[in-house]
Order: C-alpha cells, then structure tokens, then sequence
C-alpha cells in the first residue's frame, strides 16, 4: 500500500508539473505576449489527450480546441510595450531633412545709372564779371571729365527767347541732349559757344521744366538717379521774368518733385544765398554750393550727381537689406527711415535711407557727406527673415 501511494504521490507530482509547465508563460509572453501574435498558452489543448485536456481546463475545454477565457490573444496585444515603434513617432528629432539655410552677405552697393539735366542761367547779369564764359567752361570740363563719364545729359538755359512757359513749356525739353558722356561734350560746347544772354531769370519756368522732364524721363527708366542742376547768380529781385517769383510757389514745386527728382543749384557770384539756400532744400539737396571759379563750378557739378540711390541685391527687398556708410574710414549704419520726410531734420539735414520707386535712396544729409570724400562708400549687407 505505501508502495503504491509512493506510486501514486509521484504520477500525481509528475503531473501538476506537466500541468504548471502547460499553464506557466513563456519568456516572450513575459516580455510582452506571444511573439506568433496571438496564440494562447492553453491553445495546445486543442492537440488532445487527456493531458492536454486537464492543462486546458483553466481555459475552457482543451479537448474540444476552444479558445481560453479571454479572447486567445494574451495581456498586451501581442505586440511590444509602445506600438513597436520608437517613442517620438519613428522620425529622428528635428524633421530629418533639416531647413534651408540663409547665409547673410555684405559687399558694394550697386549704384542707379544717373542721368543730369543742368540749366544755365543766360540773364543779364550773367555777363558781369564773366560769369557765364566761366560757367560755359565749367560745364565742357564736367562733360569731357571721367567722373561723369556715363551720365546721361542734357543742357537747357533759362530765360528762353521763345517757346518757354511758366508751367515748364520750352524747359522741359533739353537744348542738347539726352545723350551720354563724353559722346555728348561736343555738341555741349558747340551749345555755349552759340548761346548769348540778355534775357530774365524765369524760375518758375525752369523749376517746372525740370520737374517735367525728370518725370518724363523716369517714366521710361525708372531705375535711374535724375539731378537737376541750376547754375545762377539770381535774387529775390532779379527772379520773376514774367512768372512767379513767390518762394512759396517756387519751393512747392521743387518739393513734389523730390524725392523722384532732386535739385541742385549752384551760386555765382553777386547771387543772393539765402534766397536760394531755401529751394536748395526744397529740392532734396542739403545746401546750395557757392563758385567763384570755373573749377568750383566743376567741382560743385560733380558733387550734385555724386551716385546716391542704389539697388537691392538680387532677390532681396528693403526689410532684408542694411547699408553702411563708410566716410573718413568710419562705416556706419544708416538708420531705414519709412519715406523721404523720416530723414532727420524731415527731409534735411540728417542721415539715412529709404525707399522710392523700388530703390534705396541716402537722405540729402548722407549723400552730402557721401559727395564731401572722395574715399568714401556705400555697402550693403543682406539680413536673413
């Protein structure tokens, strides 16, 4: 009899192990479920045998092949902790590709082609201490001189003999000219030499044509700096010749040509300064430049087309672009003014730059400080958005 329990005791023992090895999981159901993806631990039942019948049990009946309580699929889906993907959504921090990459740069602004249209005041009182020979002479000088090799030009004088208007009839339309330097010197100085005075000061006339023939012209060529630049020995009692001679008047004209047409005047002597200092500001210029020389005149010629309006760098727009000032080897950086009466001292005399017609233009303070170094320069350095 104790043989037979000792018999007994060990197929008992035999089979609760057999039964806990049926119903104990796995090591990858351990880890996280089947890795067949779905099969249960007592789905060997089905197989049959008694044995299997008594391991499935737990899940229903083993030797009917039924599913075990639960669904068959074990705690987890079968599938590892996270969905089987890498946390963060499978994609390397940062988007993989990475984005475009902007390279800031710097170099030379890019000055506008420039075109002057200079008057040539033929009064009277011009032939007094020689004036007008001495302007003529400045003028053949400026035409065959390389600075202004390039510039498109035209020559007209005021009072007219004929055809000339208060509203700018007759001054609007150049003597000589359009045409560029120096290829135009010689019909220039053939111009003068024909030329005599004795006529009156028609300023309104003049101001108007200057208007009207830089309006005209930049309608064709919008991307072009265009001077206006009036050579007299004028007075508030020599100004009229049949026109307004109101400054008021006079420097309302001026004005709404600026900024597209700037207007330069340069004083000979026995001219009264303080007269025309105000259309000199009126017109986008700082100050009007006295000359007592022919060479002066040149020099004050030069200094009104100095190159002050530049473009943009190629795909670039105003809010992408600083410029630097670089006068007596000192850069620095102009401020970005809305329009023309943001510059300091609205317009005059103060620094900076702004915008007119697609192009950056310096304030009159800037390109009179630009005009005054012969070194000196404009860069421009690009900003990424």
């Amino acid at each position: 009899m104790a043989a037979r329990l000792g018999t007994w005791g060990v197929s008992l023992a035999s089979l609760c192990l057999a039964a806990c090895s049926l119903l104990a999981p796995s090591d990858d159901e351990f880890l996280g479920g089947s890795a067949s993806g779905g099969k249960s631990s007592g789905g060997a039942g089905g197989a049959g045998g008694s044995t299997g019948g008594s391991a499935g049990s737990t899940g229903g009946s083993a030797g009917s092949g039924g599913a075990p309580s639960g669904g068959g699929a074990p705690s987890g889906g079968g599938a590892p902790s996270g969905g089987g993907a890498p946390s963060g959504g499978g994609a390397p921090s940062g988007g993989g590709s990475g984005g475009t990459t902007c390279t800031p740069t710097t170099g030379d602004a890019s000055a506008l082609p420039r075109a002057a249209y200079v008057f040539l005041d033929r009064s009277g009182s011009m032939a007094d201490q020689n004036k007008f020979p001495m302007a003529s002479s400045a003028i053949n000088a400026f035409a065959t001189s390389a600075q202004a090799a390039g510039i498109d030009f035209g020559l007209q004088y005021f009072g007219l003999q004929a055809g000339g208007s208060c509203a700018g009839g007759g001054y609007s339309t150049p003597a000589v000219g359009f045409g560029v330097l120096p290829g135009l010197a010689s019909a220039v100085a053939t111009s003068l030499t024909a030329t005599t005075v004795g006529l009156q000061t028609v300023l309104e006339g003049t101001f108007n044509g200057g208007k009207n023939a830089g309006t005209q012209y930049l309608a064709t060529k919008p991307a072009t700096q265009f001077d206006v630049v009036v050579i007299t020995d004028v007075t508030s009692a020599t100004a009229g010749g049949g026109c307004s001679s109101a400054t008021a008047v006079l420097n309302q004209i001026l004005s709404t040509a600026w900024p597209a047409v700037t207007s330069h005047f340069i004083a000979l002597p026995a001219s009264d300064l303080n007269f025309i200092n105000g259309f000199a500001a009126a017109g986008g210029s700082v100050a009007v430049q006295s000359a007592t020389t022919s060479q002066a005149i040149t020099a004050a010629m030069l200094s009104a087309v100095t190159p002050c309006r530049f473009s943009y760098p190629a795909g670039k727009t105003a809010a992408e672009v600083a410029f630097t000032l670089d006068v007596g080897g000192t850069p620095f950086t102009l401020t970005h003014h809305s329009s023309a009466a943001g510059c300091p001292g609205g317009p005059l005399p103060g620094d900076g730059w702004f915008e007119n017609a697609g192009t950056a233009v310096l304030c009159p303070g800037s390109c009179s400080k630009l005009a005054a170094d012969a070194n000196g320069k404009v860069k421009y350095t690009t900003t990424c958005p």
